[in-house]
This record gives structure tokens, C-alpha cells and sequence, in this order.
């Protein structure tokens, strides 16, 4: 369903694609995250992060998009591309139901949306995070057994 909703977002577009490997970044002393899309691309000599969100249940809203580009355009845009034009294409699938929206956006979309400084809301974080741990207040999440899978797999001999 995402893959049937995104692709049609490429036609006509001249694009190189590059991997690009997850960065780690210090929150806080002693509390590290992983950042970054699997992959950026160059379109009209801009480098644009590409990042899909797509969900059935938790929906993210602008501000949660705003907080996640401004994290990227600090952490990964103004250092590894410093100097060249950037942007990110953020897509977001809502796939609920039998119809399935997509809607786009890039930094001058969604910066606006940032409620407060992102550093209060990490240190905000950090210290609710802390406190889980300190206080043993969360449970690593029960992983549900998958569903019994068909034994008549197609072989492709690769």
C-alpha cells in the first residue's frame, strides 16, 4: 500500500539516489539516538533527505515532523552538506482505511510548526527519560509471536 501510494512521486523527476547511513547523536550525556534517512537524493542541485512516515495507529503531527527536521538540518544538512543547497522531503502515508492519502513536505513546511526551542524539548525528554529508568517505571514491550507463515513459499533460486 505505501510502496503503490509514494511511487507515482517520482514520476517525471530527475533524481540520483545515494546511500546514506544512520548518525548517532548525543542527547544527553550518556543517551545517544540514531538520525538520518536510509538514503538523500540531488534534484536540480539541491540534496534532499528523504524520510517516508507511515503509519496505521500513531499518526505524527506537523510538530512532531517539525521537531524531526530540525533535528536532521542541524545534525546531518549543516554538517556533512555545509554550504551546498538542501532540503528534506519528508512523505506522510496515512494508509488507514481502503483509501490511502500522501501529502509531502520540506523544511519551509514544517519549521513553522516547531511549538517551542527543540533543545528545551530534548531536555524536557532527556529528563522524563531518565526519571522511566531511574524509577524501573517501563516494561520492555511483550513482542507478539508472528503469525504462522505458508510452508508453499515461491523458490526464486536466488
Amino acid at each position: 500500500k505505501v510502496l503503490r501510494a509514494t511511487a507515482p512521486l517520482s514520476d517525471g523527476r530527475d533524481i540520483q539516489t545515494f546511500s546514506f547511513s544512520k548518525r548517532t547523536i548525543t542527547l544527553a550525556p550518556g543517551l545517544v539516538s540514531n538520525l538520518g534517512p536510509r538514503f538523500f537524493f540531488v534534484e536540480d542541485g539541491i540534496v534532499k533527505l528523504y524520510n517516508v512516515h507511515a503509519r496505521n495507529n500513531y499518526r505524527a503531527e506537523k510538530k512532531d515532523f517539525a521537531g524531526l527536521a530540525w533535528a536532521c538540518k542541524q545534525e546531518i544538512l549543516d554538517q556533512d552538506f555545509f554550504g551546498q543547497p538542501s532540503d528534506i522531503e519528508f512523505v506522510d502515508v496515512d494508509k488507514r482505511g481502503d483509501s490511502t492519502s500522501v501529502v509531502t513536505y520540506g523544511l519551509d513546511d514544517l519549521l513553522p510548526f516547531l511549538l517551542e526551542p527543540p533543545e528545551e524539548t530534548i531536555a524536557r525528554f532527556v529528563k522524563c527519560y531518565r526519571k522511566v529508568l531511574e524509577e524501573g517505571l517501563a516494561k520492555p514491550k511483550a513482542r507478539r509471536k508472528p503469525k504462522d507463515r505458508p510452508t508453499d513459499q515461491l523458490d526464486l533460486g536466488l
